[in-house]
């Protein structure tokens, strides 16, 4: 092997590393941002707890499922994947909210009611869930972006 060979397998070694790591954090993000959620929800005694569990656990699977796909995948695989992931999670969500209203726990008290909830909960979903994979896109755009242009040694500009 040449050098520049070898340096080429550097590089693409760390676009796979960068791309993936990237992304699981992008999934983590939100997971966090709930727990501390439930946290502060617990300490201040605030009821929202509950709609912020009714949330965090369908996501939970969510994301331990995905970051068990994620890890034999290519980074474009996985990049392509962040476009469905608000659709993927949405049926997580759906199960889930299925799933309480036949154990009884639902604050859905007939199907209609039901039915209702699970649009509003299909339609906040889509909507956050699709802004949010927006931004990440271009954050991970941005971050490509910089170091495309800056050098490695002394982050100036190239021209």
């Amino acid at each position: 092997m040449s050098v520049s060979e070898i340096v080429s397998a550097m590089r693409y070694a760390e676009y796979i590393m960068h791309t993936r790591r990237y992304f699981l954090l992008a999934l983590v993000l939100p997971l966090l941002i709930a727990l501390i959620g439930v946290l502060f929800a617990g300490i201040l005694a605030d009821p929202s707890a509950g709609a912020i569990s009714m949330i965090l656990t369908p996501y939970a699977c969510f994301f331990l499922v995905l970051a068990v796909w994620c890890l034999n995948k290519p980074p474009g695989q996985i990049r392509r994947a962040a476009y469905r992931a608000p659709l993927i999670f949405l049926a997580f969500q759906l199960a889930y909210l299925a799933v309480e209203y036949m154990a009884g726990a639902s604050m859905a008290k007939d199907l209609m009611g039901l039915a209702g909830v699970m649009v509003i909960v299909a339609t906040y979903i889509i909507i956050i869930g699709y802004l949010y994979t927006l931004i990440m896109e271009l954050g991970y755009f941005s971050y490509l972006d910089h170091k495309r242009h800056t050098r490695s040694t002394d982050n100036s500009l190239r021209c």
